[in-house]
């Protein structure tokens, strides 16, 4: 089945695809074969010309592709006497398939118009002109019927609409779900490496440091760089494993839970930063976050930590974990009289992150300054955020 411009599967009708464009000219030629033949066999010269009238109506379907409206006036103006006073109404096809390529290309208007004339004016001129009393009631008849073709073109349309409008909805999902996917895998990324690396770079400065003079210190630097970057290696790879098609998927590490602030502490240890805790969210109960939320609070703390560490210059941080009847809240606070300080007019892409992090669970996360000269991050998250509200 072929595949239409928004990557969706759909029938050839579907799309506006017309493989055969010259078979209705052709179908409505053939039939007004026998039309010609009991026209030239009756011996009116009228007949004759109401005939080829009809065959000139034929081949002006073509036009209907590029000017619809004006053709199918034509046509019905052609054709109109021979329905009226021919045997067969066979010249009403041409204009049943003008009537259905104007539907299909918009031109309601156009064709609902057409055959109101034609009922009117042509029953009109009908009854005024012609001695033959049947002739009105089978230009009626034969507009009724191109009436109720035109309404069930229009009911395709509508269907064929609908069809297109859902595939275009269905493609801007794919298109915002990949998006936001990547999104959340650079998110990922940036919090794992910028707080690994920086982990990396402080060990590294202190084991070339003591290398010649406390050589046991210096193989702690390089055992805490080994655990630091094999835990980052996990972490990417569970990161990077959704992108895997068609392959074994990677091994996923866990995402983190507020269960490992223990090891953000630790780190921070490692860098010389001494890291206080106070948790009073619990790990049971009713209160305690969804997965989603304890990653999001946890890569805000690493990410706040890590700044901690490479822009503040400060050698303590207290982080604070809580919980209210509407809200949960993570704060990390560097102590007053740091050497640098961020500040708000610079916001990098870990300050970008929190904020993110924290809007997918329309949650708030806010980086400033305290009144004693501190600095602080204030990340708060609504305990009725959704799961899936991080997903995406």
């Amino acid at each position: 089945m072929p595949r239409d411009e928004l990557g969706v599967h759909g029938p050839p009708w579907a799309h506006g695809r017309q493989p055969f464009r010259f078979a209705p000219t052709a179908i409505s030629l053939v039939l007004q074969i026998p039309a010609i033949a009991i026209a030239a066999h009756s011996g009116r010269p009228v007949a004759v010309l109401e005939a080829l009238l009809a065959v000139a109506a034929c081949c002006l379907l073509p036009l209907g592709r590029r000017h619809p409206g004006p053709t199918l006036v034509a046509i019905a103006v052609l054709t109109a006497p021979a329905i009226i006073m021919a045997g067969p109404p066979v010249a009403a096809v041409p204009v049943a398939f003008a009537v259905v390529g104007a539907i299909v290309r918009a031109k309601r208007a156009w064709t609902w118009s057409t055959l109101a004339g034609l009922a009117v004016l042509g029953t009109g001129a009908t009854v005024s002109f012609t001695a033959v009393p049947w002739a009105a009631a089978r230009l009626l008849i034969v507009t009724l019927a191109l009436c109720l073709i035109a309404a069930l073109t229009e009911g395709a349309r509508s269907r064929r609409e609908r069809y297109r409008a859902a595939a275009r909805e269905v493609a801007v999902r794919r298109q915002s779900a990949a998006e936001a996917e990547r999104l959340r895998i650079a998110r990922e990324l940036h919090d794992i490496l910028a707080h690994s690396l920086s982990e990396i770079s402080v060990q590294a400065g202190m084991g070339l440091h003591l290398f010649d003079t406390q050589p046991q210190q210096a193989r702690d630097a390089l055992t805490a760089i080994r655990a630091t970057s094999g835990t980052a290696l996990d972490e990417v790879r569970g990161v990077l494993g959704v992108l895997r098609q068609g392959t074994e998927p990677a091994d996923l590490t866990p995402e983190p839970t507020l269960q490992r602030v223990d090891e953000l502490v630790a780190a921070g240890a490692r860098r010389g930063i001494a890291v206080t805790v106070e948790n009073h969210i619990p790990s049971e109960g009713a209160t305690v976050p969804p997965a989603p939320v304890q990653t999001a609070l946890f890569r805000i703390v690493q990410e706040a930590l890590t700044n901690v560490a490479t822009h503040a210059g400060a050698q303590s941080a207290h982080v604070v974990l809580d919980v209210d009847d509407a809200t949960y809240r993570a704060e990390i606070v560097n102590p007053p009289g740091t050497a640098r300080n961020p500040t708000t007019d610079h916001v990098g892409r870990g300050l970008i992150g929190m904020r993110e992090r924290a809007e997918l669970l329309r949650g708030t996360a806010h980086a400033g300054p305290t009144p004693d000269g501190g600095w602080a991050v204030t990340a708060r998250i609504p305990r009725a955020a959704r799961s899936d509200e991080a997903r995406s």
